[in-house]
């Protein structure tokens, strides 16, 4: 089954490469070097080193193959999006537990892949990912409509949706409610144009929510007002 991806606009060029298997590792070396436009700016040897290379050099996308999720993968992914919350993170597993891979995209990862997929599905995936897009397997039991929806963490916040969102992720969705275009918000916090707009679009994916509508609903359940 071909894979689900939402694709919005193209965007980022510097990759970083990690992989806890040297044959996976080569191979992706290997395929993602050859792709037009895209630039492997490293390869670190352990989870440290990459969590230190991706907080020293900011690559836009991370491609990362590890054999499982739970507990050490998730952990990684959490400790990686600490040190870089804008870095596109497209995984490449084994696991295909639904329950870790809703909480690897509740945590802020955009596609997923399984071992084994063939040149063109992980070329599929990594199109989209560096879209900003989102992308998930096809092989797997899961509907991007189940990603969508407000899913929680490993630290159960379903009481609480706004708790997985970050502090910056909270403040541009209250400036939209508050009728602030993306340029409005990046000039008021100081970030880039591109910053508010992945911000946005990752507050979104983390609540389910799809349009500007969907934002305004949800912010006037939570009291938020146009003059907050």
């Amino acid at each position: 089954m071909e894979g689900l991806a939402i694709m919005p606009a193209p965007s980022p060029q510097r990759i970083a490469l990690f992989g806890d298997q040297p044959i996976m590792l080569a191979g992706l070396n290997a395929l993602v070097g050859a792709v037009p436009g895209a630039t492997i700016i490293g390869v670190p040897s352990t989870m440290f080193d990459a969590v230190e290379f991706i907080r020293s050099q900011s690559p836009e996308v991370a491609i990362i193959s590890i054999g499982t999720l739970r507990p050490a993968g998730l952990a990684f992914v959490r400790r990686i999006l600490g040190v870089a919350p804008l870095i596109l993170i497209l995984l490449v597993c084994d696991d295909r537990d639904a329950s870790a891979i809703k909480a690897a995209f509740q945590l802020g990862i955009a596609g997923y892949l399984l071992n084994g997929a063939s040149n063109d599905r992980l070329l599929q995936a990594l199109k989209a990912v560096r879209a900003g897009g989102l992308y998930l397997d096809g092989g797997l039991a899961l509907s991007m409509r189940e990603l969508r929806r407000p899913i929680g963490s490993l630290e159960s916040r379903l009481d609480n949706p706004d708790d997985a969102l970050s502090e910056r992720e909270i403040q541009v969705l209250r400036l939209v409610v508050s009728n602030n275009s993306n340029k409005s918000i990046a000039h008021q916090t100081g970030l880039s144009v591109r910053s508010v707009e992945t911000y946005r679009f990752r507050a979104c994916r983390k609540l389910g929510l799809s349009s500007r509508g969907d934002i305004m609903r949800y912010g006037s359940d939570r009291g938020w007002t146009l003059f907050d």
